[in-house]
């Protein structure tokens, strides 16, 4: 009895000093309906401020979570309902863990106008789209197919593997040269007048994985191209040939596509922009899987064709890439 006595006010005096039980000491005394558990955890690989917040907001107010201070910031004190305290130790589980690995590759081609014939506009040959959305192997060697049978012109493709729930940031990019004008010497001699322009693609991209491996991708793409077409505006005349103006097409697109494993997708409503009208599209498809760090190399994987541009990228951090097109200042030349 003098032992009881003793007993009382000291865990009378822990509760004020708001110390937890450990899960051991919370295992002895059986929990009943609607009595509280406690437990503590270690965060290991996510973060704990992150962690406790969407613990907070999923269980309100059947779980009180707080976050122990520095340098003990990476431990969790957990108090909640019996009722619903193995769902919270199930998302405990589920939300530390290590992020998940994304691989995501972006493949952008221009569609080649054809030549047009005497007194008619060039016009673009048809395109099956839903032909382009299908097993990433499959679509791939068909744009592979496509553009040596001359429907496509340049064929890019760009690859990347990020965390899932983080963005990265892809860019390829050159400067190419341009005409603006021709110029008559007095000796007779064609000269052309020479100005630069950045050319190439940006992209950003934000992968998030579902339970069943599917991607959900927040992406935004934009790809600057320039090219000279048939019945351009003429400059002027050099060695008996029309000089013909050059023309800028922008392509973009945003938004958030969907995609089961192994499976590639045509991106829809791409924007296009080109300063002088014509025949302009830009196809542009996307793909993204969860790596699975134990298994070998698929066998089905496509690897670069030949003369195909595959740019593989480390993910990158916002901001730290820029677009290649009209947004980026041109370089100073003459």
């Amino acid at each position: 009895m003098a032992s009881h006595k003793f007993i009382v006010p000291l865990v009378l005096m822990l509760a004020a000093a708001g110390v937890v039980l450990l899960p051991a000491q919370a295992q002895e005394k059986k929990a009943g309906p609607g009595q509280a558990k406690h437990i503590i955890h270690i965060v290991k690989l996510g973060s704990a401020k992150d962690i406790a917040a969407v613990l907070t907001r999923q269980f309100q107010g059947d779980a009180e979570v707080d976050v122990l201070p520095e340098p003990n910031g990476n431990c969790l004190l957990i108090r909640a309902n019996a009722l619903v305290f193995d769902d919270v130790v199930k998302t405990l589980q589920a939300l530390d863990r290590r992020p998940r690995l994304v691989t995501v590759e972006i493949w952008v081609a221009d569609v080649a106008p054809p030549k047009a014939e005497k007194g008619e506009a060039p016009k673009l040959a048809p395109i099956d789209d839903k032909a382009l959305t299908g097993p990433s192997g499959e679509v791939l060697v068909l744009l592979r197919a496509m553009q040596r049978n001359g429907q496509l012109g340049s064929l890019k493709r760009l690859q990347a593997t990020v965390a899932e729930n983080q963005t990265c940031s892809l860019m390829e990019g050159e400067t190419k040269p341009y005409t603006v004008g021709t110029h008559i010497t007095g000796t007779g001699a064609t000269t052309r007048t020479i100005s630069y322009r950045n050319t190439g693609t940006n992209a950003r991209c934000t992968p998030r994985v579902a339970d069943d491996h599917t991607v959900m991708l927040e992406v935004k793409v934009e790809d600057a191209r320039m090219h000279v077409p048939e019945d351009g505006v003429v400059l002027g005349e050099d060695n008996k040939e029309k000089v013909r103006a050059t023309e800028f097409v922008v392509a973009s697109y945003t938004g958030t596509v969907s995609m089961a494993p192994g499976r590639a997708v045509m991106l829809r409503d791409v924007k296009m922009d080109a300063k002088n009208p014509g025949p302009n599209r830009t196809l542009m498809v996307v793909t993204a899987r969860v790596v699975d760090e134990t298994a070998k190399p698929a066998e089905d994987e496509v690897g670069p064709g030949p003369g195909e541009r595959l740019l593989p990228r480390g993910p990158r951090g916002p901001g730290r890439g820029g677009f290649p097109g009209s947004g980026v200042p041109e370089p100073d030349k003459p």
